[in-house]
């Protein structure tokens, strides 16, 4: 079987989100990824429920079942990660990372009867951190080893590092990128977009989804960089998203 992941910056409720949550919604009903991996969504405003609830009036049914879990620190109630899923989520963990970050794991049972690990993360940002997110990926790679893991597993989100970086390298040594799987390379740049109208003077990959060996990756692609038909400056998030379509590779099935 072939399932869809897709991971997306939301950017929290800032940035002019009256307007940018009609093209988040409108843009994932158009896509409908059996799996979405949400970093830096705001709790405060209850945010994620209020898409999928969007979602589900939208298609006329509830599909998605979802797993939220803040950062730690001050900014915790502003800034989390989240899961959704059109398949039953058997358990989830967290685990606290440096700087206050949180990653979140859900074990989701596909169609297949296997399960997958899916990861949300957001790495710390900040070009002067660079040893901090190594730290952080080393922290993140050696808790997917632990025993009773699903042998299928995805990592998806914000590393914060560009596909050069010693953090990407390291996350590379266990797992694929699923867009240059599929295409070659990296994308060019997942942040930032045009939201708002500032120029940046820089741009970079920061967003990424790693996955196991044992996961074919049939067709990657980036997920809200079209512009708005009326207004340019308006986009989904700071970020462009990645989605990405997968098959299970059965040990001794061809």
């Amino acid at each position: 079987m072939e399932f869809s992941v897709l991971t997306f910056n939301l950017h929290g409720t800032i940035d002019r989100w009256l307007g940018r949550r009609e093209l988040i919604v409108a843009g994932l009903v158009d896509r409908q990824p059996d799996i979405i991996a949400f970093q830096k969504a705001n709790f405060w405003g209850g945010q994620v429920q209020w898409i999928m609830r969007q979602i589900h009036s939208r298609i006329g049914e509830r599909v998605y079942r979802g797993i939220q879990r803040r950062h730690r620190g001050l900014g915790s109630l502003f800034d989390g990660v989240a899961v959704l899923s059109k398949f039953p989520i058997v358990y989830y963990e967290t685990l606290s990372l440096p700087e206050n970050r949180t990653a979140l794991l859900t074990n989701i049972e596909l169609p297949t009867g296997d399960t997958i690990d899916i990861v949300s993360c957001h790495l710390i940002p900040g070009i002067r951190l660079p040893e901090v997110r190594y730290q952080q990926a080393m922290e993140l790679t050696g808790w997917m080893t632990i025993p009773g893991r699903s042998q299928y597993q995805i990592i998806a989100g914000g590393l914060n590092d560009t596909p050069d970086s010693q953090t990407i390298s390291r996350m590379k040594q266990q797992y694929s990128s699923a867009f240059e799987s599929a295409n070659g390379y990296e994308p060019i740049a997942t942040w930032p977009t045009a939201l708002g109208g500032e120029v940046q003077n820089w741009t970079g990959c920061l967003d990424y989804l790693f996955a196991s060996s044992n996961l074919n990756v049939t067709r990657a692609q980036m997920f809200g960089n079209k512009i708005h038909p009326e207004d340019e400056t308006l986009f989904m998030s700071d970020h462009v998203g990645i989605e990405a379509t997968f098959s299970l590779e059965k040990v001794g099935v061809k």
